[in-house]
């Protein structure tokens, strides 16, 4: 349909089990247009501080926008 498609992922499931570079990696190798990433894990909900050095370690590491 030539739509573009994009990811929204968090951080990763807890602050043990980090996955946003692998998921990013794998978006992109995938033919993502765009990841938009949530900068708190799953167990943080929408509690704490965003993490947006990860944000910026993502959009670093894919050619591809990142959303934050």
């Amino acid at each position: 349909y030539d739509v573009p498609v994009t990811m929204k992922t968090r951080t990763g499931i807890d602050e043990d089990h980090l996955t946003y570079l692998d998921a990013g990696r794998i978006a992109l190798a995938a033919g993502a247009a765009a990841i938009a990433l949530h900068g708190r894990t799953v167990a943080q909900a929408y509690s704490g501080e965003a993490d947006w050095g990860a944000i910026g370690e993502l959009a670093a590491s894919v050619d591809i926008p990142v959303l934050g």
